[in-house]
């Protein structure tokens, strides 16, 4: 059986651990410079806000455990997942105030993101991987 790519490990191992990077990132205020960092919700103006943003990042940890057990459309959630987690900071409303900078860090996630996704979908040993898992099931 073919083991995992050691790059994969590392996206998945990101992936379950996304809800609390989101979670920590958001209630220290760092996504906007910190400038909230002393709000109860950090960036987020209420717990709504907060829950919602952290909701952004289901889709990556359901792309991790679908990749984990070697379920080929996990591949394709984390591409969805990936751009749906980019634009989950536009439900903060300390994100919407600061646009610019928004802009500027989606446009860095993004190139991010396609350096992943080319790599989960152009990789030999990925692909191997996956077609294994399937021949395996």
């Amino acid at each position: 059986m073919l083991d995992m790519p050691n790059v994969l490990k590392i996206i998945i191992a990101a992936g379950f651990l996304s809800p609390a990077l989101a979670l920590g990132s958001i209630l220290s205020g760092s996504l906007m410079g910190g400038a909230s960092a002393n709000a109860p919700y950090g960036d987020a103006a209420h717990l709504g806000e907060l829950l919602l943003a952290v909701l952004g990042t289901l889709p990556i940890l359901a792309s991790s455990l679908l990749m984990a057990r070697r379920i080929n459309i996990g591949r394709h959630l984390f591409a969805g997942g990936w751009v749906f987690l980019c634009l989950s900071p536009l439900a903060l409303s300390a994100v919407k105030a600061s646009l610019d900078i928004f802009l500027i860090q989606l446009a860095f996630n993004l190139a991010v993101g396609s350096v992943l996704i080319c790599y989960l979908f152009c990789n030999k040993q990925i692909q191997a991987y996956f077609l294994a898992g399937r021949d395996s099931a």
